[in-house]
């Protein structure tokens, strides 16, 4: 009512209020650069990865509640819940392998698991903007800067790039 229309008109457009949610759900995840130019023009795979990161931080954190959102009916085990994630999930992980398997054609990154990389970026941009919220004057693009270096060139300066340590492990990953 608030919006202007009755609940006719909304049970004309859907059958109920999951499949609106559903609606919303197709519509808030998308590739973030394919309406970027500085995410879509950009050629060189690690630039691309950070205009997608810091597009995402200064414009796409609403994500992050829907995705919260879309975690918690998927547990309901209503199976257009569960495509509706498993669509988001690839839907958000995609843009981030393609722009991976860029920088790895480029000799800029050395892992051979794209798509796992791919999830952990995911992951860290996720609790990265849980930690902006929690913390909202500690952000800056500083501070996104620094967390992508630790990232990209681990957490020794003395290593270089790579993983700090060197474990036995490591060689299976990069």
């Amino acid at each position: 009512a608030k919006a202007g229309a009755g609940k006719d008109t909304f049970y004309q457009y859907f059958k109920d209020k999951q499949e609106l949610f559903l609606e919303c759900a197709d519509h808030v995840f998308y590739d973030i650069g394919k309406d970027d130019p500085s995410i879509r023009d950009e050629q060189d795979g690690q630039k691309r990865l950070w205009n997608r990161a810091y597009s995402f931080h200064h414009g796409y954190l609403h994500m992050i509640d829907m995705l919260n959102l879309a975690r918690g009916v998927s547990a309901t085990r209503d199976s257009r819940f569960e495509q509706m994630l498993e669509n988001i999930m690839k839907n958000l992980i995609a843009p981030i392998e393609e722009d991976l398997l860029m920088a790895s054609r480029q000799g800029q990154i050395h892992f051979k698991d794209v798509r796992g990389l791919a999830h952990l970026l995911m992951g860290s941009s996720e609790y990265f903007s849980y930690y902006r919220q929690i913390h909202p004057g500690k952000f800056s693009d500083d501070s996104l800067a620094k967390a992508w270096d630790i990232i990209m060139h681990g957490l020794s300066s003395a290593q270089g790039s790579g993983v700090a340590g060197g474990t036995k492990a490591d060689r299976n990953l990069f």
